[in-house]
């Protein structure tokens, strides 16, 4: 292997006398700011490189300050206070990386699996560390072989590989080294990977770098009590872990007659998935008589109770998870340490309801105190007075039994007032929590709404009452099976007729919903009907005549959801009743910073007064100055983005066929 040094120049020779000394420990600062320093080291750093080892092409690097916008060729990063840079092209290394790699004796190296000759560096210590091999996609330490025009970089252990090997999991024909730059499929850990292989082309089968030698044995206490020994196999298994497929490469546990996957291995004992509220814990198996068939309550499929999957111990709990459903997210999971009873223990959460003042003989709160809210709260029934009364946790029409203000305009579903501070919710990993009289964008059903909202701090999400109430699995009156939340899926909303790529779906069949059509309210209120209108599923009406919208007199797909009253046979789409923000109720109060005074929120029937922002009539939802005439539509000023699912419906006429 031919090895070359640059020529000599008078840079190179101060950069020979260049050993670290003792000085160079010191540091240089100026006198006069007292905020510019050196190291010794560096302050003895030539000014610039003739004929740098990285750089042939032309004679001299340069030092100079750095800049936002250049990027060392070597570790790839900028924003470095100094550079090294080629005055006649681009060519630039960090001032660490140009010294480094000007110390070195470059090697020039021909490696089989790359186009261009690579230059070997030895011993870099730290500087490249943040790159990672591209053959077993490691860190780079120690020594390596580089390549400039393409940012290509090896180790040199994995540099000297051998091209080809007889491998214990294929014994017909010997494995030949190759690079693919397109994912490929390895046999043994069964993912994608791209990168170096050992392939049998006439098998059509490859095993990544990374899984060719595993290790002999896997041992840790945390995650199982015995070690695990490689065990290689010339056919398939199933593993104990997780009950699912594996290839040739098993790691078993003789003393608990176990084999599993290597990556199985390290499975968490204890874990805190976003779908249940307790700690799962991983079984090897279920050996309660009284379990013959158990569902995973994330996919729906059955477990196979003889293998191993995570389970709920709480008594009143049959919760059940495959394996590779709970861990398929790491965003939706973590790991409880078992080893730590402090974390096993899980926390009580406070209500929202903060006093019970007083109790009925039914064990029922009917005079309460509630964190959202001044004064005391009684519990009442609705009346025919109640019809156009609004909860201020959800904003739906208030129906059945309600906490209402004796003192002021403020109502509370029952439901809404018995609610957690903080909530696990099934999207989300982290606690949320509640705040009260709030104007938000739900981040899930992309609606604008007022009151109640759940926060996730940590991933900045917004969910509104109803969206945070939902469960992952429910019975849903639409359809006779239940229904379970499927990210994966990909297929048509029988309910709106638009495409699903992933919403609540029929394990028996092909039914399925959007998550933002299954939230609908159940009844609304319109000024087209004096009676509630009911959420419908289908029009069984065999008159085509029929199937119009009494808002906008355009026909209705009578297989799509729609709102109607039976009393007075009013029939509309979802989108006309509903309109662009059904979720803000009015009488609430806005602070705008366009005007001086406080603004409420009213819907306009009628003498409709012209917006001091666009001009146009106020028809829909607006804001509206108790002192002054100041009105304004609430979509001219409105914080958020104002397209929404149900705007879709209302302003783009899908609904209709």
């Amino acid at each position: 292997m031919p090895s070359f040094n640059p020529p000599s120049s008078s840079s190179e020779k101060r950069d020979e006398s260049y050993p670290l000394r003792s000085s160079d420990r010191s540091t240089f600062s100026c006198e006069e700011c007292d905020q510019f320093h050196l190291h010794g080291r560096c302050a003895r750093a030539p000014l610039e490189f003739s004929h740098h080892p990285l750089h042939w092409e032309h004679p001299f690097l340069v030092l100079q300050a750095g800049s936002g916008g250049s990027s060392c060729v070597l570790c790839q990063e900028s924003g470095k206070n100094f550079i090294y840079r080629c005055p006649s092209c681009d060519f630039t290394l960090d001032f660490k990386c140009a010294l480094l790699s000007h110390a070195q004796k470059f090697l020039e190296f021909k490696y089989n699996l790359h186009l261009h000759p690579l230059l070997f560096i030895e011993d870099h210590k730290d500087e490249l560390k943040k790159l990672v091999c591209s053959t077993c996609e490691e860190p780079l330490l120690d020594s390596i072989y580089v390549c400039i025009d393409c940012r290509f970089y090896i180790h040199k252990k994995c540099a000297q590989l051998p091209t080809e090997i007889n491998h214990p999991c294929h014994r017909l024909h010997p494995l030949k080294l190759e690079s693919h730059n397109k994912s490929v499929f390895c046999k043994l850990c069964q993912a994608k990977h791209s990168g170096h292989f050992y392939c049998c082309p006439p098998c059509n089968l490859d095993i990544h770098i990374q899984c060719v030698w595993p290790h002999p044995i896997i041992e840790n206490r945390t995650r199982h009590e015995h070690p695990f020994n490689l065990f290689w196999r010339q056919g398939s298994f199933i593993c104990d872990a997780c009950g699912s497929e594996g290839n040739n490469l098993c790691y078993i546990c003789s003393i608990c007659h176990l084999q599993v996957h290597k990556k199985c291995t390290s499975l968490p004992r204890v874990i805190k998935i976003s779908r249940h509220n307790h700690f799962v814990f991983h079984k090897y198996l279920k050996q309660e008589a009284k379990i013959e068939k158990q569902e995973c309550m994330i996919c729906h499929h059955d477990l196979k109770m003889e293998y191993g999957c995570y389970c709920c111990l709480k008594d009143d709990c049959n919760y059940f998870v495959h394996v590779n459903c709970a861990t398929e997210d790491t965003n939706l999971y973590y790991i409880v340490d078992s080893e730590n009873p402090d974390e096993l223990v899980e926390k009580p959460i406070e209500s929202a309801i903060t006093c019970v003042i007083e109790v009925n003989e039914h064990g029922d709160a009917t005079k309460i105190e509630h964190v959202s809210h001044e004064h005391c709260l009684v519990l009442g029934d609705m009346t025919e007075d109640d019809v156009d009364k609004h909860c201020d946790g959800c904003t739906l029409s208030i129906l059945g039994s309600f906490y209402s203000c004796l003192q002021c305009n403020f109502f509370l579903h029952k439901s809404c007032a018995d609610i957690p501070m903080k909530k696990h919710h099934w999207f989300d990993i982290h606690l949320l929590d509640l705040e009260t009289n709030c104007i938000f964008q739900c981040d899930i059903c992309l609606q604008q709404c007022c009151g109640f909202v759940y926060n996730c701090d940590e991933c900045e999400f917004s969910f509104c009452l109803k969206c945070a109430m939902i469960p992952d699995t429910l019975d849903y009156l639409s359809h006779e099976h239940p229904l379970f939340w499927d990210s994966k899926y990909k297929g048509k909303c029988n309910a709106c007729g638009l495409g699903v790529y992933d919403g609540y779906r029929c394990k028996s069949c092909k039914y399925a919903v959007h998550f933002e059509c299954i939230t609908l309210p159940n009844v609304v209120r319109h000024k087209c009907d004096k009676h509630f209108l009911k959420l419908t599923y289908r029009d069984e009406s065999d008159y085509p005549e029929q199937h119009y919208c009494d808002i906008c007199e355009e026909r209705r797909d009578p297989n799509k959801w729609f709102y109607c009253c039976s009393i007075c046979d009013t029939s509309v789409h979802r989108g006309c009743v509903l309109g662009k923000y059904p979720f803000i109720k009015a009488g609430k109060t806005y602070r705008y910073e366009g005007h001086s005074h406080p603004l409420t929120f009213v819907r306009k029937k009628y003498h409709y007064l012209e917006c001091a922002i666009c001009g146009e009539f106020c028809e829909d939802l607006a804001l509206e100055c108790d002192i002054c005439s100041y009105i304004v539509h609430w979509n001219c000023i409105s914080p958020f983005f104002s397209l929404n699912f149900i705007s879709l419906f209302a302003h783009h006429n899908v609904d209709q066929p």
